[in-house]
Parts: C-alpha cells; structure tokens; sequence
C-alpha cells in the first residue's frame, strides 16, 4: 500500500546525494510509522508523528533512536509528501548522555607544571 511512498523516498534521497544507509534507515523508520498509524500519506498530520514518537518513548526508546525517527519523519513530510513540519508540536528530543567535561587551563597547569622536566 504504502511502496509508491518508500520508493519515493528513494528518489528524492538520490536527488539529495544522501547516502544509501541514510536512505535504507530512512524507508525503515517510514514504514514503521505508516504502518503504527495506518493511514494514507495524504491525510497525515504532524499529531501523526507525535503520537508515533510518543508511543516509541512510552515504550522505552531512547532519545537518539527518537531523534533518528524524527529525522526520517521530517524528510518524509517536507521532502516527499511537501507538507509542512511543525518543530514546536514534534520536537527532537534531547539527548540523555552527559556531555564530557573539558577542563579550563587554570585546572591543568599545577597538574602539569610538577611534571616538567628541568632540562
């Protein structure tokens, strides 16, 4: 039902020069999402999208496989279908991993000052 679609996506990531994964990934994520909401592309709203993400993290995803979604929905709506996407009402996630801590130099110099060599 839904493989003019997917082909579709095909197309315009070749146009795009995205790579094939991208474009494999892509095709996977939209089949998923069509076939969770079950209904044909031209009556898709962005509520669609945010019932669907929804109900992936209610089930335990993780922000970055939501935002991996998101990204293939996005292209999906904007690039395929020519809809308008609504960042405020389907928004990416923020990512759950602690961004590592980089230390000011005023930290590191007494540590590296004792290991000088005297030469």
């Amino acid at each position: 039902m839904y493989e003019t679609y997917l082909n579709k996506i095909e197309d315009v990531g070749k146009l795009r020069n995205l790579k094939p994964g991208t474009i494999r990934t892509y095709k996977n994520n939209v089949s998923d999402f069509l076939k969770f909401i079950n209904k044909h592309p031209d009556d898709l709203t962005c509520e669609d999208a945010r019932d669907f993400l929804l109900y992936l993290k209610n089930k335990g995803d993780k922000a970055s496989t939501l935002n991996n979604k998101n990204g293939a929905l996005v292209f999906f709506y904007k690039r395929v279908l020519g809809k308008l996407w609504d960042d405020n009402l389907v928004p990416s996630a923020i990512n759950d991993y602690a961004v590592p801590k980089v230390l000011s130099m005023l930290t590191l110099s007494p540590k590296f000052s004792s290991s000088r060599l005297n030469l």
